[in-house]
């Protein structure tokens, strides 16, 4: 596991874009409400939990990009036809987040949520603590718009 060193420092105002670890990333996920439980959270990212909700918090793209994401696992016999017409009726109108259908290893299907926040050239603290707290609800939308949308298309059939 890596640990997080940089030879960037601190700025002095709040203001000022520094580059973003995963100790800040828990710092502004301390800051939700509910409390989340960030047990689960290391170095390079991990799962945190809000409420009821699981979400995913990652580095990708050479540290460029953090993902947050939350997934639905539908019922294994649900119609992928069906889900994907609801992620669909979703990202048509959204850009943000992106939702998708995964195929999980036992071949069922899982929904994904998936928030980017570009922070290749560093952010400050008012803005990870503003894209953390806009991306954690934006995905939980997401998944309750597709879980409702796959079911009234079930029971329009």
């Amino acid at each position: 596991m890596m640990t997080e060193t940089t030879l960037h420092f601190a700025p002095e105002g709040k203001e000022d874009p520094y580059p973003v670890s995963m100790s800040r990333v828990k710092a502004a996920l301390a800051k939700l409400q509910p409390q989340p439980d960030l047990s689960c959270v290391a170095d390079e990212g991990g799962t945190v939990q809000v409420g009821d909700r699981t979400y995913s918090i990652s580095f990708f793209g050479r540290r460029d990009y953090l993902s947050v994401r939350s997934n639905w696992d539908p019922d294994p016999q649900s119609s992928a036809r069906s889900l994907f017409r609801a992620v669909n009726s979703w990202n048509r109108f959204r850009h943000f987040p992106t939702a998708y259908v995964d195929r999980k290893k036992d071949d069922s299907f899982t929904v994904v949520a998936d928030m980017v926040i570009h922070c290749r050239h560093g952010l400050s603290d008012l803005q990870l603590d503003e894209e953390v707290a806009h991306a954690i609800p934006c995905c939980a939308q997401a998944i309750d718009y597709v879980q409702w949308a796959y079911e009234q298309m079930q029971s329009d059939q």
